[in-house]
């Protein structure tokens, strides 16, 4: 990894970086808040068979379920995993998009 001195970038481009840490400290935050409300929704919105209409949304109570497969179905999906990588590998499989994303770890100290 390249380590670049802040003193390398303008006061706008380390703005923008400040900002883009601040947005990401506070999307966390919210994700929790929100991970923490969500059991409590769900036994509201079941308490009244199901479905709330508040603030111009209906709130539904819905479940999701997932399974334990057989051995057989484990083994065809990771022959199918296998035969992806390999046509990827091999020019074989098409581009369907690619998306540039940027990723954020902490540097340990």
């Amino acid at each position: 990894m390249t380590e670049l001195i802040s003193s390398d970038l303008s006061a706008e481009k380390l703005s923008k970086l400040d900002r883009f840490l601040a947005i990401k400290a506070q999307l966390a935050e919210l994700e929790e808040e929100l991970e923490n409300l969500k059991p409590e929704i769900y036994d509201l919105v079941t308490d009244f068979s199901g479905g709330i209409g508040y603030g111009g949304f209906e709130f539904q109570a819905r479940e999701r379920h997932t399974y334990t497969y057989s051995d057989g179905v484990r083994a065809a999906e990771e022959d199918l995993k296998k035969a992806k990588k390999y046509e990827e590998q091999e020019g074989l499989a098409a581009l369907k998009t690619s998306k540039g994303y940027v990723t954020l770890l902490r540097k340990s100290v």
